[in-house]
């Protein structure tokens, strides 16, 4: 892939949106989170505005040419949760969440997760200080759980991202911060999209292209990763001997 957004001190947008699929058994979490420039997001507008009028075999392209305008990229994660860890009535807690459910602990370790990658790709793309204004598609979260999730975004992930991978210290840079986290609705009735809605639209898009990008070679700035383990490995802390839940804290994800 070639290195958008490099030598930058950039504004960023980062769009988020997530796909449940079922599998049998199981279901599959797939996120997907677009990066782009905030001022060439707004040149680049009526392109991705036109997205989703196109035929369905165009839209890949389409967004891979609108990423490329931006200078910006993609990343799209799936994690196959099992059906036994994938049950709509399990709950979950933490010690900063009491009580979530299952299914909503699972979006949000794949959102974390897909946000952490994406961090690690500016990082490779010698992108040395961002401010990202993060927007996602509605969720019905409880408000600790909301908050948690917040704060894991503006206080651990950056941290992550400066982490050495061989010697796992902490440098100096990239240094990211997270500005606004705000949940933005698809636009419906008929209405035109704004600029944020047309974001989370053109991720909900590339979610709904996900069992070709798994499949096949995906274009350039579009990074497909399999998170299932990563995903697995943090719902294993919730689940104690004989399926007793324990009492991990969500920002240790």
């Amino acid at each position: 892939m070639q290195r958008p957004l490099a030598h930058a001190r950039p504004l960023l947008y980062m769009f988020v949106d997530e796909r449940i699929e079922l599998l049998n058994p199981g279901r599959r979490f797939v996120v997907a989170c677009v990066v782009c420039g905030q001022r060439s997001w707004d040149r680049a507008l009526p392109a991705a505005q036109r997205v989703g009028s196109l035929r369905k075999s165009r839209r890949l392209q389409a967004i891979a040419q609108v990423l490329h305008s931006t200078n910006g990229f993609a990343v799209l994660t799936r994690a196959d949760v099992p059906g036994h860890l994938a049950m709509a009535g399990e709950a979950d807690g933490t010690e900063d969440v009491p009580r979530m459910s299952r299914m909503d602990n699972l979006w949000s370790q794949s959102v974390l997760c897909t946000v952490t990658a994406a961090l690690a790709c500016l990082r490779g793309a010698s992108v040395t200080a961002a401010k990202i204004d993060l927007f996602y598609d509605p969720k019905s979260l409880t408000l600790n759980h909301r908050n948690a999730c917040h704060e894991t975004l503006r206080a651990t992930l950056p941290d992550i991202a400066r982490e050495d991978p061989e010697t796992h210290e902490f440098l100096p840079i990239p240094t990211f911060h997270f500005g606004r986290i705000e949940q933005i609705p698809k636009c419906g009735g008929g209405a035109r999209a704004g600029a944020l809605q047309t974001g989370i639209t053109l991720a909900h898009h590339l979610c709904c292209e996900c069992k070709s990008l798994i499949r096949g070679a995906a274009p350039q700035r579009i990074v497909v990763r399999d998170h299932t383990n990563a995903v697995l490995s943090m719902i294993s802390k919730f689940i104690g001997e004989r399926g007793c839940p324990t009492q991990p804290k969500l920002a240790e994800s």
